[in-house]
Order: C-alpha cells, then sequence, then structure tokens
C-alpha cells in the first residue's frame, strides 16, 4: 500500500513540476560575482545564562520530574519510583531547519556541540543523560550512562559504540555529514559509516533529557546541560525589526509574525495582489547584508524580485549559487548587482545603489508557506520565501496544501512517517 501511495505522490509531483513556474524574459546567467562568507550558520543556540525559561526554543515534553533553568544552565530533577521502569525528564527544541551534504565545504555538516552534567547534588547512584538530534524518524543520540559509568552514542539504524567515564561534567561534539557522523564526548571520539539523515534541507529537533529507572523513594537523580549550539547553513532571512507588510496593509517585525498570521503577497504572473497564511517560522543566526544603506538587509541568498538593464525581471540573489537550493526557480537566479532595481509594495522599482557586507552574526527569522505565490514584501520590497525545491516532501506539500487544503496536515504526516 505505501509503494502505491508513493507512487502516486511522485506522479502529482511530476505534474507540479511539469507545469509553467513563471512568466517573463527569465534568463540564466553565470554566477561571475560572488560575496561568500567562511561563516556557517548558528541556527540555534542557549547558554541559558538568564536564568529564565524561553518557551521559544524550549517545549517540555517529558515531565515526571522538574525543569529549572538555574546557576547559568537547564537542570532536570527526578525522584526515584517506588514502582517499576523508568521515568523521564526533558525537553525540546523550536524547529531547525538545516542543509546537509552541499556542494560547497561549509555546507558538508551539522554541527552540535553540548554540555552536560550527570550529577549536580543527586542522591540517587541511578540514572541517564541524553542529547537526541531526530527529524522526526531518524536520530543520533550521546549521553551518559550513571549506572554502567560509561559514555555511550547510538543511532536509530543501530550503530553505537561507549567508553569507560564518570559523573564528571562532559564536553561534546557532533558532527553529522550525509555519509557518516563523528562523535567527540571530553578525550573519547568514534565515527560511524552509514547515512543518519538524508542529503539536502531537514528539519530537526534537539532533545535532551533524563531518564531514572530507581525504586528507592526519595532518592533523587539531579543534572544539568549548557551551551547547546547548532550550526550548519540554514537559508534566506532577514533580521529583526524587518517590516513584513500583512494583508491588511499593516505592518509587523518580522520577529513578531505569528503561525497562522496572513501576510500580503504579489502574483508576478497576473500582477495582482493576494495573501497567504504563515505556517511555519525559522530564527537562525547569520550574517547579513545590507543594501542601500540599510534599505533592507538580509542573507546572500535571499531572492529579491528584480529588474536588470536591458527590463530582464525574475528572482535574484547576491550570491547565486547558495539561492539555487532554496528557490524554485534554481535554474533562473539573477545576480543581484548594484543599478539593479528592486520591485516595491506601491507597484514601482527601486534602484540598487549599494549592497554592503556586515560579517557580524546576528540573529534573523524567516516565514514560510509552502504554498500559493510564497512572496512577501519584506521593509516594503518583494521577496520570495525560503523553500528548498530539492526536497520532495516540499514538492508534495506544496501540491497538497493548494489543492486539497483541509488534507494538508494529515497527508503531511503520512508523507513524513514514509520518509520521502
Amino acid at each position: 500500500m505505501e509503494k502505491k501511495i508513493v507512487g502516486i505522490f511522485l506522479s502529482m509531483l511530476l505534474l507540479v513540476s511539469a507545469l509553467p513556474i513563471v512568466s517573463g524574459n527569465m534568463i540564466e546567467k553565470e554566477d561571475t560575482v560572488t560575496y561568500e562568507t567562511i561563516f556557517s550558520d548558528i541556527l540555534f543556540f542557549d547558554d541559558f545564562n538568564d536564568n529564565i525559561k524561553d518557551f521559544n526554543n524550549w517545549t517540555e515534553i517529558f515531565n515526571s520530574g522538574t525543569w529549572e533553568e538555574e546557576n547559568g544552565r537547564t537542570e532536570f530533577t527526578l525522584l526515584e519510583s517506588s514502582g517499576s521502569g523508568s521515568r523521564s525528564e526533558g525537553i525540546e527544541s523550536t524547529k531547525i531547519q538545516a542543509m546537509i551534504g552541499g556542494d560547497e565545504p561549509w555546507e558538508n555538516k551539522l554541527t552540535l556541540t553540548w554540555k552536560m552534567d550527570p550529577d549536580i547534588g543527586s542522591t540517587s547512584n541511578e540514572g541517564k543523560v541524553t542529547l537526541r538530534i531526530t527529524d522526526g524518524r531518524n536520530w543520533i543520540e550521546a549521553g551518559y550512562d550513571r549506572v554502567s559509568g560509561v559514555a555511550r552514542f547510538s543511532d536509530s539504524k543501530g550503530n553505537g559504540d561507549e567508553w569507560i567515564g564518570g559523573d564528571e561534567p562532559w564536553e561534546n561534539k557532533l558532527d553529522i555529514f550525509v555519509d557518516k557522523y563523528d562523535v567527540t564526548m571530553n578525550t573519547n571520539s568514534g565515527t560511524v559509516h552509514d547515512s543518519i539523515f538524508k542529503d539536502g534541507i531537514s528539519t530537526f529537533n534537539v532533545q535532551i533529557y533524563i531518564e531514572l529507572a530507581g525504586s528507592t523513594r526519595d532518592l533523587y537523580q539531579q543534572s544539568a546541560f549548557d551551551d547547546i549550539m547548532v550550526e550548519g547553513v540554514a537559508g534566506c532571512c532577514f533580521p529583526a525589526h524587518t517590516k513584513i507588510t500583512m494583508a491588511d496593509g499593516s505592518c509587523k517585525n518580522i520577529e513578531d509574525v505569528k503561525v497562522g498570521d496572513r501576510v500580503l503577497s504579489y502574483n508576478i504572473k497576473n500582477g495582482k495582489y493576494t495573501s497567504w497564511m504563515v505556517k511555519m517560522l525559522g530564527r537562525p543566526v547569520h550574517p547579513v547584508y545590507e543594501i542601500n544603506d540599510g534599505l533592507i538587509s538580509a542573507t546572500v541568498d535571499h531572492p529579491f524580485f528584480i529588474k536588470k538593464p536591458g527590463d530582464i525581471v525574475g528572482w535574484g540573489a547576491i550570491n547565486i549559487k547558495k539561492a539555487k537550493k532554496f528557490i524554485t526557480y534554481k535554474k533562473d537566479v539573477l545576480q543581484l548587482e548594484v543599478g539593479d532595481q528592486l520591485f516595491t509594495s506601491n507597484g514601482e522599482w527601486i534602484e540598487v545603489t549599494s549592497i554592503m557586507p556586515n560579517v557580524e552574526l546576528v540573529q534573523t527569522y524567516n516565514i514560510l508557506s509552502f504554498s500559493g505565490t510564497r512572496t512577501y514584501f519584506a521593509n516594503g520590497i518583494l521577496v520570495y520565501e525560503e523553500h528548498p525545491p530539492n526536497c520532495v516532501t516540499s514538492y508534495l506539500l506544496e501540491f497538497l496544501s493548494e489543492r486539497f487544503p483541509n488534507a494538508f496536515l494529515m497527508m503531511r504526516q503520512l508523507i513524513q512517517r514514509l520518509g520521502l
């Protein structure tokens, strides 16, 4: 049955991909001008130094104990149970979009670093401390087992290894590639040559939690995590305070846009204004470029609707090669340069007079719809939402959400279950 469903979905995919995408004079241009940066993106980071639970970053998913943010770290406490079985306490990060296996060296991997302290005052000698990264189907985890006295890592395909250790603090690193991953826990390291996550764009969550299976009442495990960071390559984004034009004509800072909000959009095929509903948010950290001395700031890959000399119009970006990974019209991305023009919300064009890098890493934001025109106005400039076209799931989600909106969530879950 699943094979039949996949076949139907792939047939729909071919239909959708065969449809004309945009009208107008679209040309492919060689990437003759590059604005590269050596920075990978900090896709997620929490040092817990404010000692305040950040519900924008974390959701409590195991609640058999207590979760506190104290002493500049996040702390979990679990009591041993008088019954049988283990209990858990822990949290899960917000969704993290990232690429694994791109063409450039900095796109090849996803890196996680974190600190964990298995014992910060426990009276129990039992318990486990674990960090897991998952795409909802596959996972890699690493942690410390206080009963066995070993640091251990494993994955959803049955690989793993362990080392003798102690209750001392652990500094850890996980580098994930398409065909392998490397684990470092203090001075121990190991490599697994296997593909755990798919090549391309995926959405991940990080989970940190503790488990306790002891049966002596009043004894407890108390453990801590700190400095959780995920680095890699995400995609097109804007910094805080970028004004997004909403469907009713008002403006809202991009960091204040919420799932369910409707934003103003523009159909470049027929020249009509429309709107779409925000279905997903992103919050990676990026270096950005400033256009026209702060008229708008964006990452190097974010597509703008531009007009070049000779009235050539299309989607353009500062870095063509990187933009092609995130835009449906990837064969037709134009080089955004001084002298080009940007399309504005009042239907006029404004000339680009300067493009300047700001190499400091800044918090950026992204909004996605997966359907409709997928264009919106940022600081009054028409832009395109990030959307990984090389991902089969994304094409299917777009097709289903446009044509069968009532079944969107159900079908999305089915596609994820099938691992497309």
